[in-house]
């Protein structure tokens, strides 16, 4: 019998937003996550750096967009029909981050979680954390607020 059963105890889950990048599945814990939106009119920014799509007024907000695929897989994001953008949120900082289209929202246990490890010489492996395992579902998962952090978007 599982011990979480026998002390009556439930071992804490939490939430993942799942989402495409380009033919990859990818997660990202649900908190910081305020919302998501189709791409808007981006308007864009002199001089700024290649991951930095623009910025879109949203309800009276200027918010940067990032460019997640060139983070994550190096190649360039471009709009389709099925495009979202995670509007995230840590702290003062935020920014929205552009996805070739979402997926799902699952429950995720720590059993469900694996290290993801990826070579010490790839910058991109510092935001990849998990291997994610679910009955017909596999993803990496993502750390947003670090992408967030580390850019100082403001």
């Amino acid at each position: 019998m599982p011990a979480a059963l026998l002390t009556g105890t439930v071992a804490p889950r939490r939430q993942y937003c799942t989402f495409l990048l380009e033919d990859e599945f990818y997660g990202a814990e649900t908190f910081p996550i305020q919302e998501v939106i189709i791409p808007p009119r981006m308007f864009p920014v002199p001089t700024a750096p290649p991951d930095l799509l623009g910025v879109v007024n949203l309800r009276g907000s200027l918010i940067p967009i990032m460019d997640l695929k060139l983070i994550v897989k190096q190649t360039p994001w471009r709009p389709t029909p099925e495009g979202r953008i995670l509007i995230v949120k840590q702290g003062s900082l935020q920014a929205g981050f552009a996805v070739d289209s979402i997926q799902h929202v699952v429950d995720v246990g720590e059993t469900d979680l694996s290290p993801f490890e990826i070579g010490a010489d790839d910058r991109r492996g510092r935001y990849l954390i998990h291997l994610v395992r679910l009955p017909g579902n596999l993803f990496i998962s993502l750390d947003l607020t670090k992408i967030l952090t580390e850019h100082r978007i403001r």
